[in-house]
């Protein structure tokens, strides 16, 4: 939810990259992937005067327990520290890595509330890497206790990674679980008592979602009792050989309710003993039997979601020889030779589902597949431009569970509709021209371009001499991050690789093969 802004020494068009870009990163107070605000529940946002995005966040209570933890996102060898002073109080201990404390002082005894956020701390001498920073308030002597510790933004500076990300590389005992996939990253599972290592046949399975956009998972069983599990349902049954409740409560997905068990997970050729999710026992009507979170579970090695995923457990547990989720999910244009089918493989790369070389991109620390930064070119009427600086949010998140092309923050959804001329129609639809469209490069490992059409050709109408088509792109609203889902994802063979314990986490993306070699399975040994 933080946002990055570039300062570009331009390139050709659509070509090579420059080296020379630097970029700034502010993190707001509220953004929870990064920021961990203690104790929990004493902190409430405010809309206090310049605050960034809109809301910094003051400790209300429980002052002398206060602590702030900072994870930086990305690496960067600079830091800034941006708040509020107070009228009552205020002091605080600033910490990197553990290293020797320094105070800060925000008591600012004739303030009235509505002076702008200064900078309390900064510093340039660090190492480009990811720090932790704690900020711990303190009992002010000047007042006898301890005041409102807040924080307004971080805000990192540096260069853009160069050389380009590293691809990783695949052990020699490399072995890919191969299965099936339905509509739009629909899995098969064999769980519980149907798992062939716990006496079933594996031929009853659950279909659930793999959805990189979340970081839980439910699936139907048959403890339910709710009006909509079952019915046309496959459900879970819970196993006797593996299966524990550990008797707690999630809420995952809207309004589904689960308790969290352990039980056994199949897919294809491996099968995890024992690995946490959630058994549903309150749903909403969902034309899946469950969905299984393939956010990252780990953070730069700290675990950031309520329990690891199957294919990071499976992993962590030597079941796997890398932590990969590979999909090929043939698109509704795609004209594949006879035999060849949409796949899911976990644990590697398929040699034989793409051509070329993938290209790897870098991610954030965030749980989401989330890319920090890219070149943005816009294509129009007039021609191609580098409109990388004209937008406000530089982060796109990547997933699974989104149906749609691409969806874009308000302020940014502005900008791109009066670059490329969209109009809206008598009924407020937004309308682009036929040939308008966006192209990304993300600085990856082959500088590879990757562009989408943001409307529909098959609506297109004359207006005023200028052929307009149906937008689908999106504006997504008071968002913070850019987002594409499945009709981008499709165009590629692509694959997730969590790295260990979230470190060295990226994204390939490869031309997918159609010829009938796809339908066999070659794991790779080494860098794809």
């Amino acid at each position: 939810m933080w946002s990055l802004t570039l300062a570009v020494i331009t390139a050709g068009l659509l070509g090579t990259l420059a080296h020379a870009q630097n970029f700034t990163i502010n993190v707001p107070a509220f953004d929870s992937s990064s920021v961990t605000l203690d104790p929990p529940n004493s902190w409430t946002a405010v809309n206090a005067n310049q605050a960034f995005s809109g809301g910094a966040e003051f400790l209300i209570a429980n002052q002398a327990q206060g602590r702030v933890t900072f994870i930086f996102p990305t690496p960067s060898s600079t830091f800034e520290y941006w708040g509020y002073q107070r009228s009552g109080g205020g002091l605080a201990s600033l910490s990197i890595d553990g290293g020797a404390a320094v105070q800060i002082d925000f008591f600012g005894p004739g303030t009235t509330g509505n002076e702008p956020p200064l900078l309390f701390f900064s510093t340039s001498n660090l190492t480009n890497a990811i720090h932790t920073v704690v900020i711990q308030n303190l009992v002010d002597p000047r007042v006898g206790h301890a005041d409102q510790l807040n924080v307004d933004k971080f805000v990192l500076h540096g260069p853009i990674p160069t050389p380009r990300p590293t691809p990783p590389s695949f052990p020699s005992n490399t072995h890919l679980a191969d299965g099936p996939v339905g509509f739009s990253y629909h899995a098969f599972l064999a769980l519980g008592a149907d798992s062939p290592l716990n006496g079933g046949s594996g031929a009853n399975t659950v279909e659930v979602l793999f959805d990189t956009g979340a970081s839980s998972a439910w699936v139907d069983w048959i403890g339910c009792t709710d009006p909509d599990c079952g019915g046309s349902h496959h459900r879970y049954r819970p196993s006797s050989q593996h299966f524990f409740n550990s008797s707690i409560e999630d809420d995952i997905f809207f309004n589904d309710q689960t308790w969290r068990v352990n039980d056994t997970v199949t897919l294809g050729s491996l099968s995890i003993p024992s690995s946490t999710f959630g058994a549903a026992f309150g749903m909403d009507p969902e034309t899946v039997d469950g969905n299984f979170g393939m956010a990252k579970s780990y953070c730069n090695g700290v675990l950031c979601s309520l329990y690891p995923n199957f294919i990071e457990n499976s992993f962590e547990q030597g079941l796997l020889a890398a932590p990969a989720l590979s999909f090929y999910q043939l698109a509704p244009t795609d004209a594949p030779a006879s035999g060849v089918t949409s796949r899911v493989a976990l644990g590697g790369v398929d040699r034989n589902k793409f051509t070329g070389n993938m290209d790897w991109i870098p991610l954030t620390s965030s749980s989401m597949w989330q890319v920090p930064w890219g070149r943005r070119f816009v294509t129009r009427a007039s021609g191609t431009i580098d409109a990388t600086l004209q937008f406000n949010h530089e982060i796109l998140t990547f997933d699974t569970g989104d149906p749609g092309l691409l969806g874009v923050p308000s302020d940014d959804w502005i900008t791109l509709t009066t670059l490329t001329g969209a109009i809206q129609d008598s009924n407020s639809n937004w309308l682009f021209p036929c040939a308008a469209s966006l192209t990304w490069n993300f600085n990856g490992s082959t500088n590879r371009n990757y562009t989408v059409v943001l409307s529909d050709q098959n609506t297109a109408q004359t207006i005023n001499g200028t052929r307009f088509c149906a937008a689908l792109a999106n504006d997504s609203g008071d968002v913070q991050n850019w987002i594409t889902g499945v009709p981008f994802l499709d165009q590629y063979y692509v694959s997730f690789y969590f790295g260990r314990r979230g470190v060295g986490a990226s994204m390939g993306f490869g031309t997918k093969n159609l010829a009938a070699s796809a339908a066999s399975s070659s794991p790779v040994i080494g860098t794809p």
